[in-house]
């Protein structure tokens, strides 16, 4: 027997895949509804309940929102040929020159036709990868997982 991870889904769920990656006991999959769209579907029969997957879902953490002194910034990349690259103006290819000088690990959005997936680069000279906008949820796999073993290894981790 199976049911949605909580009652926020399908309705609310971000399809970011934690859920799956943090449950120890393999119960939570992810099922594709007829739209495409993933959810994340827990296999009571493996559920141990021990509250995992709902302690590490970002519905259930929500950062508090504050209604004053708002920002928003912008940018691009003054590189001509980065943005023509880049579907995005190439701010994020910015911010990796920024952020990585050494000892660094990359994750991003791949897509190889219409399958979108996360992936990480330890050069970022493999950047353009990453770059252009995918209009499709990114199969997380175990990107999570990765980044913490590489955080824990000492490497600054920079995700998108």
């Amino acid at each position: 027997m199976s049911s949605f991870l909580n009652d926020n889904c399908p309705s609310h769920c971000l399809g970011c895949e934690a859920c799956v990656q943090v449950c120890g006991k393999a119960a939570i999959t992810m099922e594709e509804d007829q739209d495409g769209f993933r959810y994340p579907i827990i296999d009571t029969e493996k559920c141990v309940d021990c509250g995992m997957c709902r302690n590490v879902c970002p519905l259930n953490n929500m950062p508090q929102r504050y209604e004053k002194d708002k920002y928003v910034y912008g940018g691009y990349s003054l590189n001509k040929d980065i943005r023509f690259e880049s579907t995005s103006g190439g701010a994020f290819s910015e911010i990796v020159d920024t952020f990585c000088g050494e000892n660094y690990v990359i994750f991003g959005a791949e897509a190889k036709g219409l399958e979108v997936f996360h992936n990480f680069i330890t050069d970022k000279r493999e950047l353009g990868k990453f770059r252009k906008s995918k209009y499709s949820q990114s199969k997380i796999g175990t990107a999570y997982k990765d980044a913490r073993r590489f955080l824990k290894e000492g490497k600054s981790v920079l995700f998108s």
